[in-house]
Protein backbone atom coordinates (compact mmCIF):
# COMPACT_ATOMS: atom_id res chain seq x y z
CA UNK A 1 0.00 0.00 0.00
CA UNK A 2 1.62 3.20 -1.14
CA UNK A 3 1.19 6.23 1.04
CA UNK A 4 1.63 9.75 -0.25
CA UNK A 5 2.23 12.37 2.42
CA UNK A 6 1.19 14.97 -0.14
CA UNK A 7 0.33 14.57 -3.80
CA UNK A 8 0.52 17.20 -6.50
CA UNK A 9 -0.61 15.60 -9.76
CA UNK A 10 0.74 18.54 -11.77
CA UNK A 11 4.34 17.73 -10.80
CA UNK A 12 4.39 14.33 -12.50
CA UNK A 13 6.00 15.56 -15.75
CA UNK A 14 8.94 17.32 -14.09
CA UNK A 15 12.30 15.72 -14.90
CA UNK A 16 13.51 15.52 -11.30
CA UNK A 17 10.57 13.34 -10.34
CA UNK A 18 12.07 10.03 -11.40
CA UNK A 19 10.02 6.94 -12.08
CA UNK A 20 6.28 6.69 -12.40
CA UNK A 21 5.80 9.12 -9.51
CA UNK A 22 2.02 9.21 -8.87
CA UNK A 23 1.04 8.11 -12.36
CA UNK A 24 0.67 4.46 -11.39
CA UNK A 25 -1.97 5.36 -8.77
CA UNK A 26 -3.88 8.03 -10.69
CA UNK A 27 -5.43 5.60 -13.23
CA UNK A 28 -6.86 3.67 -10.26
CA UNK A 29 -8.47 6.83 -8.83
CA UNK A 30 -9.44 8.39 -12.16
CA UNK A 31 -12.66 6.43 -12.98
CA UNK A 32 -14.38 7.51 -9.77
CA UNK A 33 -13.25 11.14 -9.65
CA UNK A 34 -16.19 13.46 -10.32
CA UNK A 35 -17.87 16.65 -9.14
CA UNK A 36 -18.78 15.04 -5.81
CA UNK A 37 -15.60 13.06 -5.14
CA UNK A 38 -12.33 14.78 -6.08
CA UNK A 39 -9.09 13.05 -7.01
CA UNK A 40 -7.75 14.15 -3.61
CA UNK A 41 -10.69 12.49 -1.86
CA UNK A 42 -9.98 9.32 -3.82
CA UNK A 43 -6.36 9.41 -2.60
CA UNK A 44 -7.58 9.84 0.98
CA UNK A 45 -9.88 6.86 0.50
CA UNK A 46 -6.87 4.81 -0.64
CA UNK A 47 -5.18 5.63 2.68
CA UNK A 48 -8.30 4.51 4.54
CA UNK A 49 -7.95 1.12 2.83
CA UNK A 50 -4.83 0.56 4.95
CA UNK A 51 -7.19 -0.14 7.86
CA UNK A 52 -7.96 -3.60 6.51
CA UNK A 53 -4.36 -4.65 5.83
CA UNK A 54 -4.60 -6.86 8.90
CA UNK A 55 -5.97 -4.04 11.05
CA UNK A 56 -9.32 -3.60 12.74
CA UNK A 57 -12.58 -2.89 10.96
CA UNK A 58 -12.95 0.46 12.72
CA UNK A 59 -10.39 1.93 10.38
CA UNK A 60 -9.54 5.55 9.73
CA UNK A 61 -12.31 8.14 9.77
CA UNK A 62 -12.88 9.62 6.32
CA UNK A 63 -14.32 13.03 5.47
CA UNK A 64 -14.61 14.41 1.95
CA UNK A 65 -14.58 17.83 0.33
CA UNK A 66 -10.94 18.23 -0.70
CA UNK A 67 -10.16 20.57 -3.59
CA UNK A 68 -7.72 19.36 -6.24
CA UNK A 69 -4.70 21.49 -7.10
CA UNK A 70 -4.96 23.60 -10.26
CA UNK A 71 -1.26 24.49 -10.56
CA UNK A 72 2.09 22.91 -9.78
CA UNK A 73 3.64 23.43 -6.35
CA UNK A 74 6.30 21.75 -4.18
CA UNK A 75 5.31 18.38 -2.74
CA UNK A 76 7.11 15.89 -0.46
CA UNK A 77 8.47 12.70 -1.88
CA UNK A 78 6.55 9.44 -1.91
CA UNK A 79 6.60 7.07 1.04
CA UNK A 80 5.54 3.48 1.52
CA UNK A 81 4.27 1.50 4.47
CA UNK A 82 5.31 -1.88 3.17
CA UNK A 83 7.99 -1.71 0.49
CA UNK A 84 9.86 0.46 -2.00
CA UNK A 85 8.80 0.06 -5.65
CA UNK A 86 11.46 0.20 -8.34
CA UNK A 87 9.19 1.69 -11.07
CA UNK A 88 8.15 4.47 -8.69
CA UNK A 89 11.51 5.19 -7.06
CA UNK A 90 14.32 3.96 -9.35
CA UNK A 91 16.87 6.11 -7.51
CA UNK A 92 15.96 4.40 -4.24
CA UNK A 93 15.61 0.79 -5.37
CA UNK A 94 17.92 0.07 -8.31
CA UNK A 95 16.63 -2.12 -11.15
CA UNK A 96 19.61 -4.44 -10.63
CA UNK A 97 17.71 -5.90 -7.68
CA UNK A 98 14.88 -7.05 -9.95
CA UNK A 99 15.15 -10.82 -10.29
CA UNK A 100 13.13 -13.78 -11.49
CA UNK A 101 11.87 -14.25 -7.93
CA UNK A 102 11.15 -10.56 -7.42
CA UNK A 103 9.03 -9.67 -10.43
CA UNK A 104 7.09 -7.11 -8.43
CA UNK A 105 10.35 -5.16 -8.31
CA UNK A 106 10.00 -4.23 -4.68
CA UNK A 107 12.22 -4.09 -1.61
CA UNK A 108 10.15 -4.86 1.51
CA UNK A 109 10.67 -3.00 4.76
CA UNK A 110 10.13 -6.14 6.85
CA UNK A 111 9.57 -9.89 6.61
CA UNK A 112 5.79 -9.49 6.36
CA UNK A 113 5.19 -6.69 3.82
CA UNK A 114 1.59 -7.74 3.15
CA UNK A 115 0.49 -7.73 6.78
CA UNK A 116 -0.47 -4.72 8.90
CA UNK A 117 1.79 -5.37 11.92
CA UNK A 118 4.66 -3.71 13.84
CA UNK A 119 7.40 -5.78 12.17
CA UNK A 120 8.64 -2.86 10.09
CA UNK A 121 9.22 -1.01 13.35
CA UNK A 122 10.74 -4.00 15.17
CA UNK A 123 12.95 -5.30 12.35
CA UNK A 124 14.18 -2.06 10.80
CA UNK A 125 13.66 1.02 12.90
CA UNK A 126 14.31 -0.38 16.40
CA UNK A 127 16.86 -3.16 15.91
CA UNK A 128 19.07 -2.00 13.04
CA UNK A 129 22.56 -0.57 13.56
CA UNK A 130 21.11 2.92 13.23
CA UNK A 131 17.60 2.72 14.67
CA UNK A 132 15.13 5.29 13.45
CA UNK A 133 13.93 7.47 16.31
CA UNK A 134 10.19 7.58 15.83
CA UNK A 135 9.57 9.24 19.18
CA UNK A 136 10.70 8.96 22.77
CA UNK A 137 8.15 6.22 23.41
CA UNK A 138 8.96 4.32 20.24
CA UNK A 139 8.98 1.02 22.17
CA UNK A 140 5.18 1.26 22.24
CA UNK A 141 5.17 0.61 18.51
CA UNK A 142 6.30 -2.96 19.22
CA UNK A 143 2.77 -3.75 20.39
CA UNK A 144 0.26 -4.27 17.56
CA UNK A 145 -2.63 -2.59 19.36
CA UNK A 146 -0.49 0.46 20.19
CA UNK A 147 0.81 0.70 16.65
CA UNK A 148 -2.68 0.42 15.15
CA UNK A 149 -4.07 3.16 17.37
CA UNK A 150 -1.16 5.53 16.77
CA UNK A 151 -0.87 4.94 13.03
CA UNK A 152 -4.59 5.39 12.47
CA UNK A 153 -4.50 8.63 14.40
CA UNK A 154 -1.51 9.89 12.41
CA UNK A 155 -3.07 8.80 9.10
CA UNK A 156 -6.28 10.62 9.97
CA UNK A 157 -4.33 13.80 10.72
CA UNK A 158 -2.28 13.45 7.54
CA UNK A 159 -5.25 13.18 5.17
CA UNK A 160 -6.96 15.99 7.09
CA UNK A 161 -4.28 18.59 6.30
CA UNK A 162 -6.00 20.75 3.68
CA UNK A 163 -6.36 24.33 2.54
CA UNK A 164 -8.37 26.73 4.68
CA UNK A 165 -10.77 26.98 1.73
CA UNK A 166 -11.89 23.37 2.23
CA UNK A 167 -15.05 22.60 4.16
CA UNK A 168 -15.07 18.96 5.16
CA UNK A 169 -18.19 16.82 5.24
CA UNK A 170 -19.18 14.89 8.32
CA UNK A 171 -17.45 11.55 8.74
CA UNK A 172 -18.58 9.22 5.97
CA UNK A 173 -20.70 6.42 7.40
CA UNK A 174 -21.37 3.02 5.89
CA UNK A 175 -24.91 2.64 4.58
CA UNK A 176 -26.52 -0.74 5.18
CA UNK A 177 -29.20 0.00 2.58
CA UNK A 178 -28.81 2.24 -0.44
CA UNK A 179 -30.50 3.01 -3.76
CA UNK A 180 -28.07 2.81 -6.68
CA UNK A 181 -28.45 4.36 -10.15
CA UNK A 182 -32.09 5.27 -9.61
CA UNK A 183 -33.62 6.50 -12.88
CA UNK A 184 -36.99 7.89 -13.88
CA UNK A 185 -38.60 7.49 -17.29
CA UNK A 186 -41.83 8.46 -19.03
CA UNK A 187 -43.83 6.69 -21.72
CA UNK A 188 -45.42 8.18 -24.81
CA UNK A 189 -48.68 8.22 -22.83
CA UNK A 190 -47.26 10.15 -19.87
CA UNK A 191 -46.92 7.26 -17.43
CA UNK A 192 -43.90 7.76 -15.16
CA UNK A 193 -41.74 4.87 -13.97
CA UNK A 194 -38.82 4.48 -11.60
CA UNK A 195 -36.08 1.86 -11.83
CA UNK A 196 -32.65 1.09 -10.44
CA UNK A 197 -31.00 -1.13 -7.86
CA UNK A 198 -31.45 -1.62 -4.13
CA UNK A 199 -28.16 -2.47 -2.44
CA UNK A 200 -27.71 -4.19 0.92
CA UNK A 201 -24.33 -4.20 2.70
CA UNK A 202 -23.92 -7.01 5.20
CA UNK A 203 -21.24 -8.84 7.18
CA UNK A 204 -22.62 -11.62 9.41
CA UNK A 205 -26.39 -11.17 9.09
CA UNK A 206 -27.59 -12.78 5.87
CA UNK A 207 -29.69 -10.56 3.58
CA UNK A 208 -33.38 -11.28 2.95
CA UNK A 209 -34.44 -13.36 -0.05
CA UNK A 210 -36.54 -10.50 -1.43
CA UNK A 211 -37.04 -6.82 -0.75
CA UNK A 212 -40.23 -4.74 -0.75
CA UNK A 213 -40.27 -1.07 -1.69
CA UNK A 214 -42.82 1.72 -1.95
CA UNK A 215 -43.16 5.21 -3.39
CA UNK A 216 -45.14 8.18 -2.07
CA UNK A 217 -46.25 11.35 -3.83
CA UNK A 218 -46.98 14.85 -2.53
CA UNK A 219 -50.71 14.14 -2.90
CA UNK A 220 -50.52 11.00 -0.78
CA UNK A 221 -50.73 8.54 -3.68
CA UNK A 222 -48.42 5.55 -3.30
CA UNK A 223 -47.35 2.35 -5.01
CA UNK A 224 -45.60 -0.79 -3.78
CA UNK A 225 -43.47 -3.52 -5.29
CA UNK A 226 -41.36 -6.53 -4.37
CA UNK A 227 -38.13 -7.69 -5.96
CA UNK A 228 -36.87 -11.25 -5.54
CA UNK A 229 -34.55 -11.54 -8.55
CA UNK A 230 -30.94 -10.78 -7.66
CA UNK A 231 -29.12 -8.40 -9.98
CA UNK A 232 -25.60 -8.95 -8.67
CA UNK A 233 -23.30 -9.41 -5.70
CA UNK A 234 -19.99 -7.96 -4.64
CA UNK A 235 -17.39 -7.78 -1.88
CA UNK A 236 -15.30 -5.00 -0.42
CA UNK A 237 -13.25 -4.21 2.66
CA UNK A 238 -16.51 -3.16 4.32
CA UNK A 239 -18.42 -6.41 3.79
CA UNK A 240 -20.50 -8.17 1.15
CA UNK A 241 -23.09 -6.53 -1.07
CA UNK A 242 -26.19 -7.83 -2.78
CA UNK A 243 -28.38 -6.04 -5.32
CA UNK A 244 -32.07 -6.30 -6.26
CA UNK A 245 -33.57 -4.54 -9.28
CA UNK A 246 -36.60 -2.29 -8.86
CA UNK A 247 -38.96 -1.19 -11.62
CA UNK A 248 -42.38 0.33 -10.97
CA UNK A 249 -44.90 2.79 -12.38
CA UNK A 250 -45.35 5.72 -9.99
CA UNK A 251 -47.80 8.57 -9.36
CA UNK A 252 -47.36 12.13 -10.59
CA UNK A 253 -45.18 14.24 -8.33
CA UNK A 254 -43.63 11.29 -6.46
CA UNK A 255 -41.35 12.52 -3.66
CA UNK A 256 -40.04 9.43 -1.88
CA UNK A 257 -38.79 5.91 -2.57
CA UNK A 258 -38.61 3.74 0.57
CA UNK A 259 -37.32 0.25 1.39
CA UNK A 260 -36.28 -1.44 4.64
CA UNK A 261 -37.29 1.75 6.54
CA UNK A 262 -34.86 3.83 4.47
CA UNK A 263 -36.39 6.86 2.66
CA UNK A 264 -34.73 8.14 -0.52
CA UNK A 265 -35.75 11.52 -1.97
CA UNK A 266 -37.26 11.57 -5.47
CA UNK A 267 -38.37 14.58 -7.50
CA UNK A 268 -41.32 13.62 -9.68
CA UNK A 269 -41.91 17.22 -10.75
CA UNK A 270 -38.70 17.58 -12.76
CA UNK A 271 -36.28 14.82 -13.71
CA UNK A 272 -33.66 13.74 -16.24
CA UNK A 273 -34.58 10.87 -18.58
CA UNK A 274 -31.40 8.72 -18.63
CA UNK A 275 -32.95 5.95 -20.75
CA UNK A 276 -33.81 8.49 -23.45
CA UNK A 277 -30.53 10.41 -23.20
CA UNK A 278 -27.19 9.37 -24.67
CA UNK A 279 -23.48 9.92 -24.14
CA UNK A 280 -20.70 8.76 -26.46
CA UNK A 281 -17.36 9.16 -24.71
CA UNK A 282 -15.37 8.43 -27.88
CA UNK A 283 -16.79 11.48 -29.65
CA UNK A 284 -17.77 13.54 -26.61
CA UNK A 285 -21.36 13.81 -27.86
CA UNK A 286 -24.14 14.08 -25.30
CA UNK A 287 -27.91 14.45 -25.51
CA UNK A 288 -29.80 15.20 -22.30
CA UNK A 289 -33.57 14.75 -22.21
CA UNK A 290 -35.81 15.64 -19.31
CA UNK A 291 -39.43 15.96 -18.21
CA UNK A 292 -41.22 18.45 -16.01
CA UNK A 293 -44.76 18.56 -14.67
CA UNK A 294 -46.41 21.19 -16.86
CA UNK A 295 -48.63 22.52 -14.07
CA UNK A 296 -45.63 23.59 -11.97
CA UNK A 297 -43.03 24.39 -14.64
CA UNK A 298 -44.22 27.80 -15.82
CA UNK A 299 -42.70 29.30 -18.94
CA UNK A 300 -39.09 29.64 -17.80
CA UNK A 301 -36.15 28.14 -19.68
CA UNK A 302 -34.75 24.80 -18.59
CA UNK A 303 -31.01 24.42 -18.09
CA UNK A 304 -28.88 21.29 -17.88
CA UNK A 305 -25.87 21.67 -15.58
CA UNK A 306 -23.09 19.31 -16.63
CA UNK A 307 -20.08 18.60 -14.41
CA UNK A 308 -17.55 17.41 -16.97
CA UNK A 309 -14.25 15.60 -16.14
CA UNK A 310 -11.80 17.32 -18.50
CA UNK A 311 -8.16 16.65 -19.43
CA UNK A 312 -5.56 19.16 -18.28
CA UNK A 313 -1.96 19.84 -19.22
CA UNK A 314 0.83 18.29 -17.19
CA UNK A 315 -1.09 15.44 -15.56
CA UNK A 316 -3.30 12.48 -16.35
CA UNK A 317 -5.62 13.67 -13.57
CA UNK A 318 -8.87 15.26 -14.72
CA UNK A 319 -10.36 18.57 -13.62
CA UNK A 320 -14.11 19.15 -13.30
CA UNK A 321 -15.53 21.85 -15.57
CA UNK A 322 -19.12 23.07 -15.22
CA UNK A 323 -20.98 23.45 -18.50
CA UNK A 324 -24.51 24.88 -18.71
CA UNK A 325 -26.69 23.89 -21.67
CA UNK A 326 -30.18 25.15 -22.55
CA UNK A 327 -32.95 22.62 -23.19
CA UNK A 328 -35.95 23.28 -25.44
CA UNK A 329 -39.36 21.60 -25.31
CA UNK A 330 -40.04 19.11 -28.08
CA UNK A 331 -43.17 17.24 -27.01
CA UNK A 332 -45.83 16.65 -24.37
CA UNK A 333 -46.68 13.41 -22.59
CA UNK A 334 -50.02 13.90 -20.84
CA UNK A 335 -49.22 16.00 -17.71
CA UNK A 336 -45.55 16.45 -18.58
CA UNK A 337 -43.56 18.63 -20.98
CA UNK A 338 -40.48 16.98 -22.51
CA UNK A 339 -37.21 18.80 -23.15
CA UNK A 340 -33.95 18.07 -24.99
CA UNK A 341 -30.53 19.70 -25.37
CA UNK A 342 -30.04 18.29 -28.84
CA UNK A 343 -26.54 16.96 -29.56
CA UNK A 344 -23.85 18.84 -27.64
CA UNK A 345 -20.09 18.38 -27.39
CA UNK A 346 -18.32 17.89 -24.08
CA UNK A 347 -14.58 17.33 -23.72
CA UNK A 348 -14.82 14.31 -21.49
CA UNK A 349 -14.08 10.61 -21.49
CA UNK A 350 -15.10 10.20 -17.84
CA UNK A 351 -18.39 10.14 -15.96
CA UNK A 352 -20.39 13.33 -16.42
CA UNK A 353 -22.73 14.33 -13.58
CA UNK A 354 -25.98 15.97 -14.77
CA UNK A 355 -28.91 17.80 -13.24
CA UNK A 356 -31.58 19.98 -14.85
CA UNK A 357 -33.20 23.06 -13.36
CA UNK A 358 -36.09 25.35 -14.18
CA UNK A 359 -36.99 28.38 -12.13
CA UNK A 360 -36.39 27.45 -8.53
CA UNK A 361 -36.70 23.68 -9.07
CA UNK A 362 -33.89 21.23 -9.74
CA UNK A 363 -33.85 17.53 -10.52
CA UNK A 364 -31.89 14.89 -8.66
CA UNK A 365 -28.49 14.26 -10.20
CA UNK A 366 -27.75 11.39 -12.59
CA UNK A 367 -24.56 9.95 -14.04
CA UNK A 368 -23.85 9.63 -17.75
CA UNK A 369 -23.03 5.96 -17.16
CA UNK A 370 -26.79 5.35 -16.85
CA UNK A 371 -27.57 6.91 -20.23
CA UNK A 372 -29.04 4.64 -22.91
CA UNK A 373 -27.40 3.90 -26.26
CA UNK A 374 -28.76 4.69 -29.71
CA UNK A 375 -29.79 1.03 -30.08
CA UNK A 376 -31.71 1.18 -26.80
CA UNK A 377 -33.49 4.31 -27.99
CA UNK A 378 -34.71 2.53 -31.13
CA UNK A 379 -35.98 -0.39 -29.03
CA UNK A 380 -37.61 2.02 -26.59
CA UNK A 381 -39.56 3.80 -29.31
CA UNK A 382 -40.71 0.46 -30.72
CA UNK A 383 -41.85 -0.82 -27.33
CA UNK A 384 -43.46 2.55 -26.50
CA UNK A 385 -45.83 2.19 -29.43
CA UNK A 386 -47.05 -1.17 -28.12
CA UNK A 387 -46.90 -0.31 -24.42
CA UNK A 388 -50.21 -0.28 -22.54
CA UNK A 389 -48.90 1.65 -19.56
CA UNK A 390 -48.87 -1.15 -17.00
CA UNK A 391 -45.10 -1.52 -16.85
CA UNK A 392 -42.06 0.53 -17.69
CA UNK A 393 -40.31 0.02 -21.06
CA UNK A 394 -36.95 0.56 -19.43
CA UNK A 395 -33.83 -0.86 -21.01
CA UNK A 396 -31.16 -0.78 -18.37
CA UNK A 397 -27.44 -0.55 -18.94
CA UNK A 398 -25.48 -3.64 -17.95
CA UNK A 399 -23.31 -2.96 -14.95
CA UNK A 400 -20.31 -4.82 -13.63
CA UNK A 401 -20.37 -4.87 -9.84
CA UNK A 402 -16.99 -5.78 -8.43
CA UNK A 403 -15.02 -5.51 -5.24
CA UNK A 404 -14.01 -1.94 -6.07
CA UNK A 405 -17.58 -0.67 -6.17
CA UNK A 406 -17.39 0.51 -2.56
CA UNK A 407 -15.14 3.34 -3.68
CA UNK A 408 -18.14 5.28 -4.87
CA UNK A 409 -21.31 3.44 -3.90
CA UNK A 410 -20.53 3.62 -0.20
CA UNK A 411 -20.02 7.38 -0.16
CA UNK A 412 -23.09 8.81 1.55
CA UNK A 413 -22.92 12.10 -0.29
CA UNK A 414 -23.34 10.23 -3.57
CA UNK A 415 -26.82 9.23 -2.42
CA UNK A 416 -27.84 12.37 -4.31
CA UNK A 417 -27.79 10.18 -7.42
CA UNK A 418 -31.47 9.41 -6.76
Amino acid sequence: MKWYGCINWLESTRGENHGLFVNDSLPFFKPTANAYLSMSDNAALAVVAVAKCGGSSSGIKLRVGRIDATSASPAPCEHSLGRVHNPDGPNVFNSAFVTATNLDRVEPFDSTPGVWDPNNINEIYLTSTQPFKVCQRRQHFKKPEKKNTKCKSLSEKMIGVVSSKVTFSDTVQLMEWKAVDVMMDISLFGDVSISGLIRNLYTTTQPPKNISYSTTSSTGNSSTGTSSDLSGTGTSIFGSTIYWPLNSTIALGTTTLSFSNVPCPVNGNIFVLPAQSSFYSSSGSIIVKSATLTSVSGNEDMTAVLYVPTKQKGTISLKIVQQNVTLTSFSNARAYTLYSTGTKKVSSTGTVIIRVSQGGSSSRIVKSTTFGSKFASILRRWVGIMWLGNESPHFDVMRIIDSLSYRYTEMEMMNDST
